[in-house]
């Protein structure tokens, strides 16, 4: 799979944000918070023959004169996610196991270091907890 991938400098302006796009155009947002949907937008509006799937396309957005460079905070951030997410897999199979193997809920909680309330949680299936509060003790 190729990626192709798009830098957009972000310039401040009277309305929000400008974003310049290298060889593809300008662009504008109130908030950089839109800036990655938009700058896709315009790249599908400039380079019409460009593959637009979130697999083959990265945008960077960086702010213009300044050294910030958010791509490694924000890769190590999706690795947190991804982390959490095996955290709350891995935690619900073991729960099982434990209460399986006829450990008490509130010796599972203690194990694990969470509360009670959440090896309940961990228990039922489909679990509607986000994998953030894995650990909380909540």
């Amino acid at each position: 799979m190729v990626v192709t991938k798009y830098n957009a400098r972000a310039v401040r302006w009277e309305h929000g944000w400008e974003l310049h796009v290298a060889y593809v155009g300008i662009t504008q947002v109130r908030t950089l918070g839109n800036a990655e949907q938009q700058v896709r937008d315009l790249v599908q509006t400039m380079v019409p023959d460009a593959v637009m799937s979130a697999d083959d396309i990265q945008i960077v957005v960086s702010l213009d004169g300044e050294d910030l460079d958010v791509t490694e905070v924000r890769a190590l951030n999706q690795q947190v996610q991804r982390d959490l997410r095996e955290a709350a897999h891995q935690s619900r199979a073991l729960v099982r196991n434990l209460r399986g193997h006829g450990v008490s809920v509130s010796d599972s909680a203690a194990l694990l270091g969470v509360s009670r309330g959440r090896i309940s949680q961990l228990l039922k299936d489909g679990s509607t907890t986000t994998p953030t509060e894995v650990g909380k003790g909540a």
